[in-house]
């Protein structure tokens, strides 16, 4: 009987323990999860081609606005940059489902499906894995506008008058209200469809309908 005190003892160690242990193993796997990701989507062309097509379309956006501009509006002001923030936005739905899709269908794609969940990462670790890596890839692929609007702003051919002084507060503003929660929550549906029905084909027409 003077032995139960420290079996009991010994036994709430153990299980503390075990449950440390089954807490480190998730964090390391949801970790290599995400360098999995990571090496996998570096090596779309998609990925990039996103990168490239925001920045690139923010440019030529600001610089056709500064060619055409009239009145008293700065090209880069807070309202020309809020709306354009806006309306990329909206084109998330496309990166959203080609990022955010593909990983989530790609086991069914390539009939893996059984072999993944055999492994030792879980299903949380394998999606909220996948979901991270795409999600930084898409918010990253929006802020892209950023430094696009500044370099506009700096093509020849645009009058002074229409350029204003260079406010960081405005682009930061316009990332934080629509960028990132917009971006997030578009990817956020994605995923949810994506991961339902393990089909990339659906997830445009839904992120489009919930917009």
């Amino acid at each position: 009987r003077g032995l139960n005190p420290l079996s009991r003892i010994w036994k709430t160690c153990i299980t503390c323990m075990s449950t440390r242990g089954t807490r480190m193993h998730r964090g390391t796997a949801f970790l290599s999860q995400v360098t999995n990701e990571w090496r996998h989507q570096r090596r779309r062309p998609f990925v990039w081609f996103c990168l490239v097509v925001y920045f690139l379309l923010a440019v030529g956006d600001t610089v056709q606005a500064g060619w055409s501009a009239s009145g008293g509006s700065w090209i880069n002001g807070a309202d020309a940059i809020a709306t354009r923030s806006i309306i990329y936005s909206i084109l998330s739905i496309l990166v959203a489902a080609g990022a955010v899709g593909e990983p989530m269908a790609r086991d069914r794609v390539h009939a893996a499906a059984g072999g993944i969940l055999t492994t030792a990462a879980g299903r949380v670790s394998l999606a909220l894995g996948r979901f991270s890596v795409a999600l930084a890839l898409i918010l990253v692929s929006g802020l892209m506008f950023l430094p696009g609007v500044w370099l506009g702003t700096q093509a020849p051919g645009i009058l002074p008058e229409y350029i204003g002084p260079l406010v960081t507060e405005h682009y930061l503003r316009s990332a934080v209200t629509f960028i990132i929660p917009n971006f997030f929550l578009v990817s956020a549906i994605a995923f949810a469809v994506a991961s339902r029905w393990q089909s990339q084909a659906v997830t445009p027409c839904s992120t489009r309908s919930a917009r």
